[in-house]
Parts: structure tokens; sequence; C-alpha cells
């Protein structure tokens, strides 16, 4: 696609089931998604995408701002050049489910329904301010987004290595105890993976969000969208996604996970299969 690569990782081939984009949070791979692919793939041909500079798909080509707008792009090329599918449901989780609100957005005529779940639409700058002395989003953000030394650094293996694992102990870790002792190699599998990270384009990313919010784009979204909030999320609050649903995006409906934290992709992902399923058929 042009300069850029992207990996993803596909479960179901049946041409008569509907296609289902997938993209995690920030900054982990697709890998994240694998368990709820699982659930999934008796119904829906799924496909969790790694996007340039992510996971397991190539750092960028260019010296680029690679913003949501980037992605959206990237994301375009990838559903009508390599897919060649003229509409796609779309499922977008923390991060994730900003690119999908603003693909929604930027291109209404590719989507059918939408799902968002876990994401911080409203900016960094909210989480930032409750919770700035572990925010390591935003620590990264201020001290390497205007150097590129440094950032070449960050993207030095065992430098990335160690700065992944203090993300995941900072974001996930507390919360996935059981899940992670469980799933030792599938957990072995997203830090290897999450710190192939190309530090310039998710301090791209931070510093869009940071720049900007997602709630006008919201508000012009057209296609039926479910909304899912975490009980107990203390990184996107559920009250952010109940107005997501209830007050911005005009056709949308709320969905809450009872007992489920923002690593609820990881820890309570079947609790994700029912209401996606029961959305979209």
């Amino acid at each position: 696609m042009g300069d850029e690569e992207i990996f993803f990782r596909r479960t179901g081939c049946n041409p008569k089931l509907p296609t289902l984009l997938m993209l995690t949070g920030w900054p982990i791979s697709s890998v994240s998604l694998v368990p709820l692919m699982s659930l999934l793939k008796n119904n829906l041909n799924c496909y969790a995408l790694d996007l340039p500079g992510y996971g397991k798909a190539p750092l960028i080509q260019r010296n680029k701002f690679c913003g949501f707008d980037f992605y959206s792009n990237i994301i375009r090329k990838f559903q009508t050049e390599i897919l060649s599918i003229p509409k796609v449901d779309f499922f977008g989780y923390s991060i994730g489910g900003v690119h999908a609100i603003n693909y929604a957005f930027k291109y209404p005529n590719l989507i059918n329904k939408l799902i968002i779940s876990a994401a911080p639409y409203n900016g960094i700058k909210e989480l930032v301010n409750k919770r700035a002395q572990e925010s390591l989003i935003y620590a990264l953000l201020e001290n390497f987004k205007d150097k590129p030394k440094f950032i070449s650094i960050l993207n030095k293996d065992y430098v990335s290595y160690a700065v992944t694992q203090l993300m995941y102990a900072k974001i996930y870790k507390r919360e996935c105890g059981k899940f992670e002792s469980s799933n030792k190699y599938l957990i072995k599998q997203l830090m290897l993976e999450s710190s192939k990270l190309d530090f310039k384009a998710a301090l791209d990313v931070a510093h869009d969000l940071e720049e900007r919010n997602f709630i006008e784009a919201a508000k012009l979204i057209k296609s039926q969208t479910l909304v899912i909030a975490n009980e107990y999320d203390s990184t996107v609050k559920p009250y952010l996604l109940k107005r997501l649903a209830n007050e911005l995006i005009p056709h949308a409906r709320l969905k809450l996970l009872k007992n489920a934290t923002h690593a609820s992709i990881l820890t309570d992902y079947q609790k994700f299969v029912e209401p996606i399923l029961g959305f979209l058929f």
C-alpha cells in the first residue's frame, strides 16, 4: 500500500459471513485480540490489524506525521485495495476505538456497523490531569516528541523492550494477574511483538490525541454504533462512554461490562462476544 505495510491476523474465511476489522489499544500488538477472535470465528471473518509502526508491521518508511488521519488512509487502502470489500464492520478498543471514530467520520460509506470500546475520544488531557504522576504516555510525549535522536534510541531493540515492559506494568499488569498466570505464552508474545513499536509513530498518535479530541467527529458518525464501557475502567471512565453513546453519536447504544477494567480485552474477552454478535446480527 504505497510506502507502508501492515500486518494482519485473520480468523474465518467464509465469503458469506460479514467482515469485522479490529484494532487494539496503544501501544500493544494485535495478538491481544486473538482470544476474542477465536470466539468470533464461526460468525465473522475477523481481521486484526497491526498498523505501520506497531506490532509485527514494519517501521514507518519516511519522516512523516503519523496521526489518526494518516492511519485512517492506511486502513482505507487495506479495505478497498487488499480486501476489496465495499463495507465492513469495525471494532476498535481503547486508542483503536479513536481510530474507529475517525475512520467512520472520514469514510462513512465504507462502514456498516461500528463498535467502540474504552475509547478516550475526548483527548489525552483529561487522562493526564487525573493521572499525571503515573502517565507514562504523557511523560514520553513531553520528553521525546521533538527529539528525533532520542526517539531513535527508544527504537533500539533492547531499549524498546524495556520501555514496553514498563508500559505493560503501568497500564495492564495490575489488572492481568490471573489472566497472565494462565496465558503465559500469549503475554510473552504480546511483549515481544509490542516491543517492536516505532516510538515516532506511537508518539505522533499521542501528540495528535493531545492536540485535538474527536467529539465533533463522533457527532457526525452515520453508522449504527455500539459503545462498550468497562464498569471499573480507571483509564477511560464509564461516564465518558455513556456520554458518547447517549449524547454524541446519533445512532448509538451503550453496553456496560460488569466487573471489567481497561484490560478487559485480555482478561474478560468472553464478555465481548454476546454484545458484539447481538449487535451485528
